[in-house]
């Protein structure tokens, strides 16, 4: 088995490795459970998975809201002329569950016919001899255990994946919380790594930004100025684009301490004229 694509970072890089040994080393039929709210990640990793498991044949299936059996969707497939698997092992990767609960069942007031069904087909995943990838968004994962217990309890694994920039920002989140920015050089060293390898994965325009911000001020920490200031300028240029007053506001200051710290009073002033307008303006007191 080949190593796993890094476009996860840290609990989810683990998940995805811990999914690629299941499927990669089981051999006879398994449920996992996948939580993924993002389509696109989702995608992803189905395709992670596909090109890095050699003699593996991965057969996809969608349900809609008028299949309310998820066994019997399997059975079609399964029987179809078109599924003829190439590998020595078959992995079904299975989606659009919550489509198969109809808009009057969403209240979850009542079980919903399709988890109802679901429950009750507990035993078939039991003796099914391929993995099954069973992908459902986090709003059905809160109802799954609770309306259809007999099936949850019969999976082998539950991976949970987040998008890498809400992911990143989760730990960040929790990494500041951890320690003062400046407590000493290594740290500051360590976070500056961080920061700029995060920056080489994440693609959101509003996540850039921020990351952006952070990386200048912990530059300017270290009185690496022109770097700070070449940080500060692409986070001033994305949140001008998005028109994020909030942001803008918080760079330019960010801005006017490097040149008060270079000395640059004019510029500094008007950096934080600039920033404390749009401050009032916003109605920031603080």
């Amino acid at each position: 088995m080949k190593q796993a694509t890094q476009y996860l970072e840290l609990p989810s890089q683990e998940r995805l490795k811990e999914l690629h040994t299941l499927l990669g080393r089981a051999e006879k039929g398994a449920l996992a459970i996948c939580i993924c709210n993002s389509p696109a990640l989702r995608q992803r990793i189905i395709k992670d998975l596909s090109s890095q498991l050699d003699n593996v044949a991965f057969l996809y299936i969608n349900l809609d809201r008028g299949q309310k059996s998820l066994v019997r969707a399997i059975k079609t497939a399964i029987e179809s002329q078109d599924f003829q698997p190439s590998g020595s092992r078959v992995v079904l990767s299975v989606s659009g569950l919550e489509d198969t609960i109809l808009p009057s069942e969403q209240d979850f007031s009542r079980r919903p016919e399709s988890l109802q069904v679901l429950n009750q087909q507990r035993d078939f995943f039991l003796d099914f001899p391929y993995l099954v990838l069973l992908w459902i968004n986090e709003w059905l994962a809160q109802y799954l255990p609770r309306f259809a217990p007999d099936f949850w309890v019969a999976r082998t694994s539950v991976f949970h994946f987040q998008p890498l920039s809400q992911e990143m920002m989760q730990f960040l989140h929790q990494l500041a919380e951890e320690t003062p920015f400046y407590e000493n050089i290594d740290e500051l060293n360590r976070r500056i790594r961080i920061y700029r390898k995060l920056l080489k994965e994440v693609e959101s325009k509003e996540v850039r930004g921020s990351f952006l911000l952070t990386l200048g001020e912990l530059l300017r920490a270290k009185g690496e100025y022109p770097q700070a200031l070449e940080s500060l300028q692409e986070s001033l240029a994305l949140t001008t684009e998005l028109k994020d007053k909030s942001g803008i506001a918080a760079v330019l200051h960010n801005l006017g301490n490097i040149h008060y710290l270079q000395g640059n009073y004019p510029e500094a002033a008007k950096l934080y004229e600039q920033s404390l307008n749009i401050k009032r303006e916003l109605g920031d007191k603080s």
